[in-house]
């Protein structure tokens, strides 16, 4: 018996990272996690007050530069079960814990990147 291989998971895995080289929210949310790594593993700061506000001043502006991930959706739309919407009707706990999953499945571009995966799959089988 034959092993059928479907897909060429090597293209697959080219052009998923080629999407995500050219991805900007990505990109962005790469550097934040090593800016934030970077941020947990010092140690020292300095006393000196004019040193000190230039710091603060360049942690401000990353700060800025990565508000732009908390605007970022990546496009695609969730649904309920029926019957968790009617749980949602009566247990308020549940409702908040399902409104915020969405909200950050919504904003996953590693989900985003899944569903472009599938899609080459659809189209290059």
């Amino acid at each position: 018996m034959q092993k059928l291989n479907y897909f060429n998971i090597q293209a697959l895995e080219k052009a998923s990272a080629d999407r995500m080289a050219k991805n900007n929210n990505y990109q962005l949310l790469l550097e934040s996690a090593q800016w934030r790594e970077k941020l947990d593993k010092e140690e020292n700061i300095t006393l000196n007050i004019n040193k000190f506000n230039e710091l603060m001043k360049q942690r401000k502006a990353q700060i800025e530069k990565f508000k732009a991930l908390s605007k970022f959706e990546n496009g695609l739309k969730f649904t309920m079960f029926p019957g968790e919407i009617e749980r949602e009707k009566k247990d308020e706990a549940f409702k908040k814990k399902s409104e915020m999953w969405i909200k950050n499945l919504k904003k996953d571009p590693y989900l985003q990147e899944a569903m472009n995966i599938v899609s080459d799959m659809g189209t290059k089988s």
